[in-house]
């Protein structure tokens, strides 16, 4: 167990920010948790995703917390640069950010699986109009649309038509030369689990439900409190928290992640569908994963303890 005094012992490197889209969101989480690394009397510092000497700056540290969202940070390309450079790091590796953070391959491995999740489709920006129109009608008239890999809910929307697809997919020039998903539009109560490792025991926390003002839980919701509402934890029958807990394990298992993550739900009358798993969450002091942890009665200087053991008790190899 990675002791407080182990804590103090230690120079991190707090790794946030990069070039995508969620990159501001992502220097948030990592002021926030390096702040907080820096209260339990560790030695930590900030690093830019982008910055040009990422490498010497992160070589002088003892172990890499992962703190990028998107692109870059999120996707296991981070994470193959600290296995080659043998620098211990935070949250799951390589093949499990890529398949989580992709997702016609996070979906398809749900779907093999036997894990509810939307049915969906690939898209372009150069997709026939007839391609749209039959898939529209297929999805049942409404479709959610999102980048492939995206997160946050930047560049995402929902259509009715063709025209309000390609709409969706010109308003976010950064995700153009990525595929997009459009899935069938699924409505219901919208709920997030988290799910922290520590010394081979897993705790899955309370399940936190979002009641958000607008549309869908979009960028506007996510970054303006007036926008939505967090209730945690979440007002639902003990047989669906059950089933939300046990759900989010499968997920975060079947998905080969590591020491922490968040799955994210929607829970209806014919039960509860997979939308995402978040392999780095956000991590400021009111984001869901830390109003989760609140709710199982962890503060959140020992969130991030927990989330930084992560580094030291994974396997010898892992993909």
């Amino acid at each position: 167990m990675l002791s407080y005094a182990d804590c103090a012992a230690l120079k991190i490197s707090v790794i946030a920010g990069g070039r995508s889209p969620e990159g501001k969101g992502s220097r948030l989480s990592g002021a926030t948790a390096r702040d907080a690394l820096v209260e339990l009397g560790a030695n930590a510092v900030l690093v830019d995703l982008n910055s040009p000497s990422l490498v010497e700056e992160v070589s002088r540290t003892d172990v890499a917390f992962v703190a990028g969202h998107g692109w870059e940070g999120e996707d296991g390309k981070l994470q193959g640069l600290l296995e080659i450079l043998g620098i211990p790091y935070t949250g799951s590796g390589v093949l499990a950010s890529a398949i989580c953070m992709y997702k016609p391959t996070f979906k398809t491995l749900m779907e093999a699986r036997g894990l509810p999740t939307p049915k969906w489709s690939s898209i372009h920006l150069d997709s026939a109009d007839y391609e749209l129109s039959g898939l529209i009608e297929q999805l049942g008239g409404a479709v959610f649309v999102k980048p492939a890999s995206g997160g946050y809910s930047f560049g995402a929307g929902v259509a009715r038509n063709i025209e309000e697809i390609r709409a969706i997919i010109r308003v976010a020039p950064a995700y153009s030369e990525q595929p997009y998903v459009a899935e069938q539009y699924v409505t219901g109560i919208e709920v997030t689990v988290g799910v922290l490792c520590e010394e081979g025991s897993t705790k899955v926390l309370p399940p936190l439900m979002t009641q958000s003002f607008t549309e869908f839980y979009d960028e506007r919701a996510k970054s303006d409190p007036n926008l939505r509402n967090y209730v945690c934890p979440a007002p639902l029958s003990a047989a669906t928290i059950k089933l939300l807990q046990d759900q989010a394990l499968k997920v975060f298992e079947v998905s080969m992640c590591h020491g922490f993550g968040r799955v994210d739900f929607m829970v209806h009358n014919d039960g509860l569908t997979v939308l995402e798993m978040n392999t780095v969450p956000g991590l400021s002091r009111d984001s869901n994963l830390a109003t989760m942890a609140y709710a199982a009665d962890i503060e959140y200087g020992e969130l991030i303890r927990i989330m930084l053991a992560s580094a030291f008790n994974r396997p010898t190899y892992i993909p």
